[in-house]
C-alpha cells in the first residue's frame, strides 16, 4: 500500500536518534525492530493511549502513542492503522508521514525505528486489547494540544518517562504544525 499524502505538506519531517541514557546497558547486542505509531485527531482532541505499568521498566502511569511492531507482510502505514484499530478501536486515514525516530533501550537491548504517521479518526472498530492488558493496562487518552506539555512533562522526570517523553514531544509538535497550517482541527 503506498501512502498518498492527502494534504500538501511543506513541513520536513522529523528525523531523530537517542540513546538511553537512563538504564544502563547490557552485554548483548541490540536487536532490531521497525515500530509504526499514530498521532490521531478527532476534531480538536488528540488520542493517546493512557499506559499504567509495575514491571522492570517503571511503576507509573503515563501517556503514549499508539503503536507497536510491523509485520513483515505490511507496510509502515498498514501497521500504524492496525495498531490505533487493535489498541484504541479507532479506524483512521493517514494525512501525513511524521518521521523516524531511532531509539534505544538498554533495559532489553532494543534498537527501535519508530515510523511516525499523522492520523485523523474517522470512525472506531472492535478492540483486541487483550494481550496488551497481561502486562500493563490501557486505555484511551484525550487531550488538547495546548495540554500536552504539561501531560508529557508530568513523566519526564522518570527514568521510563523520560525515554517516551524524548521521542514523543518533537513528533507531536511536528504534527500540530501541520495540523494548524492545513486547519485540520
Amino acid at each position: 500500500m503506498k501512502m498518498e499524502q492527502r494534504y500538501p505538506i511543506n513541513i520536513s519531517p522529523v528525523n531523530l536518534s537517542f540513546k538511553d541514557c537512563s538504564f544502563e546497558k547490557g552485554d548483548k547486542p541490540f536487536k532490531d525492530r521497525l515500530i509504526a505509531r499514530g498521532i490521531i485527531f478527532d476534531g480538536t482532541d488528540l488520542i493517546f493511549c493512557s499506559i499504567s505499568r509495575d514491571d522492570e521498566f517503571a511503576c507509573l502511569t503515563y501517556i503514549e502513542t499508539s503503536g507497536g511492531g510491523v509485520k513483515k507482510e505490511e507496510t509502515a502505514e498498514e501497521a500504524a492503522l492496525r495498531e490505533i484499530s487493535e489498541e484504541l478501536g479507532i479506524k483512521g486515514e493517514i494525512v501525513s508521514k511524521l518521521g523516524v525516530v531511532d531509539d534505544y533501550y538498554n533495559l532489553i537491548n532494543r534498537h527501535n525505528i519508530n515510523h511516525y504517521f499523522l492520523i485523523r479518526k474517522i470512525g472506531n472498530t472492535p478492540l483486541k486489547r487483550e494481550e496488551y492488558e497481561k502486562s500493563f493496562k490501557m486505555s484511551e487518552f484525550r487531550c488538547k494540544y495546548e495540554d500536552i506539555e504539561k501531560i508529557y512533562s508530568s513523566f519526564k522526570d522518570d527514568k521510563f518517562g523520560k525515554l517516551i517523553y524524548q521521542r514523543e514531544k518533537p513528533m507531536v509538535e511536528l504534527a500540530q504544525k501541520i495540523i494548524a497550517s492545513y486547519g485540520l482541527m
